[in-house]
């Protein structure tokens, strides 16, 4: 049957040509919330807000004519606020020296990218990766708290750790409207994701932060300096401390780098924490980016080094933040419906426009509230879905996690990142069970054996040990290959294979897929893992089996009242729901409760699952989960999606929103919104008993990829009666679709 598929943008001035709209329209939003972020970040840092909106406005203007992703965004990051507080207090204080530190690492960055180093970042173990990460959130976490809530307390404390205790002490000595503002903020960003009105999600949630913070700053009397006392603290209304400031002329806050401190070693220090921070957090999200881009396009790393490394040197020359790619503006820059990279150059743009026209606002935003939406932010690195994520990804990874992060609250980001690979390294070497001068011998010297079957086809074999140290050896291999149609790669003589290696031919498969080649992975039948999960690390042979909950005993039972199999190990391999509409921009991760079972007619196939997917990405994501059915047709279908309409949706379609409606059927057509690429294919799809026997029927979102149907009716998992119902829901629209048929 045929899927249609989309066809990727144009690049360049005909991308900018072809889709100015859609990348303006996205641009816009992400603007938007670039705005109150590069301000929030800045300070953080403890810098000049000015050098966040700088960072922004470079990523956006400059950046674009050098980087490798398509849709990303590039600007100042959250992720880079720790290593950039530490390496100004190793500087003394002196940001004019830090400046020098960006640009030494910008040149870095770029020699990386052009010497196409950009393979280095899968050397590092993944939960080392997400350990590190987990530990800038704490640090983000703890520091700004106190900001949040106006505390008066001052801090003493000599590592993150520390910070990390002085929390109550913070809450204690909070200032009452300070807080409630800070609190207010906050709830704004928990609600914000699970309401499900488009017209509140047309705005970002750090715009809405905004909305309801500046005013407040009026109606609480922040503009004029005051002081009272609650239980029994003293309190003052500064407005200087508690608001942000930035000059009224903006070229009255630039700063420029000093170079003079380039033969210390701390400016080293400094060089080298920041380059390994930041070109890991680049090659990591444009990888993640990758995921959500409906295209399907891959990020060329190696230029996306150049670009960020370009991007901060110019930035730094003024008195900006090193830049990265950023995951939460990119998040929005894609489901806004951004084309082409074009959308971040117009964000730059529109961020210098508002900076320009709107400073008065700017400057009667409240610290708090910015403060709130990097609270936010560091609890979502470090959330308890990440910490479950790991250990269902074996108890090893968990471990490695653990070790990354409280290794760098004691110490500092450097030393954790050398302190969770070698937890990793050793935790190897343990699991192998075999003398360390074998284990070192394995490293060193990567046995892989490449055989041409014929001409195209080719089988790899690794023995040994294939982990994070030796994944290089096995990337150049695979990348050597000349134009491979299929490739068998063979690990049942590998002792070990880690998750950095799974992880990294996961995506490889996929790559082979886009280009219609074969690539997979054999040999690990008969190794020991620690958890279901595909990546797990994989040792020697052991059995697992499951206890059923009660859903899933009354799910085993209803499969086998309809003929239907049913599994309840997790089915990693759902790469087939990515054809849907629905799942382009949400990834699955994967599919579980599985039932599998034919309706009578024409042989259709059919299934139930429970779908784990997330919107987002990284600590930014928002994970979901559904029970759908899908139904899979032995003919071709028109490519559709219906859903209920709301509101929203309504208004949209005033304005040119190509909403299918049917006169004759009032009913159907205010009830549903219904969307299709070829109108007359699906109005000729909607017959008359198919529109009447979904008009009195509950409301499902169903969608076609040209062969299939996906159904559910809403984000959660059904119980037993919803998957009973959805059943024969499914059955009796099969059963009018193939009467069409006929």
């Amino acid at each position: 049957m045929t899927i249609i598929h989309h066809e990727p943008p144009k690049e360049g001035w005909q991308g900018l040509v072809q889709n100015w709209k859609n990348d303006l329209v996205a641009a816009t939003s992400v603007a938007l919330v670039a705005l109150p972020l590069a301000l929030g970040i800045a300070i953080a840092c403890g810098v000049d807000p000015i050098a966040g909106l700088i960072s922004s406005i470079i990523g956006g203007l400059a950046a674009t004519f050098f980087k490798g992703g398509h849709v990303s965004i590039n600007g100042p990051a959250a992720g880079l606020i720790a290593v950039i507080i530490t390496s100004i207090e190793l500087l003394g204080g002196d940001y004019n020296a830090m400046l020098a530190v960006f640009i030494v690492s910008g040149v870095i960055q770029v020699a990386l990218g052009a010497f196409r180093m950009g393979k280095i970042g899968n050397m590092v173990p993944s939960y080392v990766i997400h350990g590190i990460l987990a530990a800038i959130g704490v640090i983000i976490l703890s520091k700004q708290i106190r900001v949040m809530l106006g505390s008066t307390n001052v801090s003493t404390a000599s590592n993150s750790f520390q910070t990390l205790l002085e929390v109550p002490q913070n809450i204690l000595t909070a200032n009452p409207y300070v807080t409630f503002i800070g609190l207010l903020s906050l709830a704004i960003l928990v609600i914000y994701p699970k309401i499900e009105n488009k017209l509140i999600h047309f705005i970002p949630a750090a715009v809405w932060v905004l909305v309801f913070g500046v005013p407040l700053v009026f109606l609480l009397g922040f503009s004029t300096e005051s002081s009272y006392s609650f239980l029994g603290f003293s309190h003052e209304i500064n407005p200087q401390k508690l608001l942000i400031n930035i000059p009224d002329n903006l070229l009255d806050g630039l700063m420029y780098p000093d170079f003079s401190r380039i033969g210390t070693l701390p400016f080293w220090i400094a060089v080298i924490s920041l380059t390994l921070i930041a070109s890991i957090e680049i090659l990591a999200i444009g990888k993640a980016v990758d995921k959500m881009d409906p295209y399907k396009r891959n990020t060329n790393l190696d230029k996306d080094l150049i670009g960020n490394g370009i991007g901060t040197i110019l930035a730094a020359c003024i008195g900006g933040l090193p830049m990265i790619t950023v995951i939460a503006r990119s998040s929005v820059n894609i489901n806004n419906g951004a084309k082409t990279k074009w959308s971040n150059f117009y964000h730059g743009l529109i961020l210098l426009v508002i900076v320009i026209l709107f400073v008065p606002i700017i400057q009667k935003v409240p610290l708090a509230a910015l403060a709130a939406i990097l609270v936010y932010t560091g609890y979502k690195l470090v959330q308890p879905e990440i910490w479950r994520e790991a250990f269902g990804s074996g108890w090893e990874q968990l471990l490695f996690f653990i070790a990354t992060l409280f290794g760098t609250l004691f110490t500092d980001l450097l030393t954790g990142i050398f302190i969770g690979i070698g937890v990793t390294f050793i935790t190897h070497w343990l699991a192998m069970g075999v003398p360390f001068s074998m284990y070192w011998k394995y490293i060193r010297h990567p046995d892989i054996k490449i055989l041409e079957e014929e001409s195209g086809h080719f089988k790899i074999k690794m023995t040994g040990v294939a982990n994070f140290t030796t994944i290089l050896s096995l990337k150049n291999k695979i990348e050597s290959l000349e134009n491979p149609q299929s490739v068998a790669l063979d690990f049942s003589h590998a002792r070990l294979v880690d998750f950095t290696v799974l992880e990294y031919l996961s995506e490889l498969t996929a790559i082979y897929r886009k280009k219609e080649h074969k690539f997979e992975v054999n040999g690990l039948v008969n190794h020991r893992t620690t958890s279901d999960h595909p990546f797990a690390l994989h040792v020697i042979p052991s059995s697992k089996h499951l206890r059923l909950t009660q859903r899933q005993r009354n799910l085993k039972t209803f499969a086998a009242s309809v003929n239907a199999t049913f599994r309840v190990n997790r089915d990693w391999y759902a790469e087939y729901l990515n054809d849907f509409h629905y799942f382009e921009k949400r990834p699955v991760e994967y599919k579980s409760n599985v039932m599998r079972g034919e309706f009578i007619e024409k042989d259709v196939t059919w299934e139930i699952c429970d779908i784990t997917f997330e919107e987002g990405a990284w600590q930014y994501s928002e994970k979901h989960k559904t029970t759908a059915q899908l139904v899979k047709f032995p003919f071709e279908i028109p490519v559709f999606a219906l859903e209920k309409e709301q509101f929203f949706d309504k208004v949209m379609n005033l304005v040119g929103f190509q909403d299918i409606d049917f006169e004759e059927f009032k009913v159907f057509s205010d009830k549903f919104l219904l969307i299709g690429h070829d109108e007359a294919k699906v109005r000729a799809f909607f017959t008359t008993k198919l529109v009447e026997f979904l008009s009195h029927e509950d409301i499902y979102h169903v969608e076609s990829n040209g062969e299939a149907l996906l159904i559910f009716k809403e984000i959660r998992i059904g119980h037993s009666e919803d998957v009973d119902k959805m059943y024969h829901f499914c059955e009796e629209l099969t059963h009018i679709i193939c009467e069409n048929d006929d």
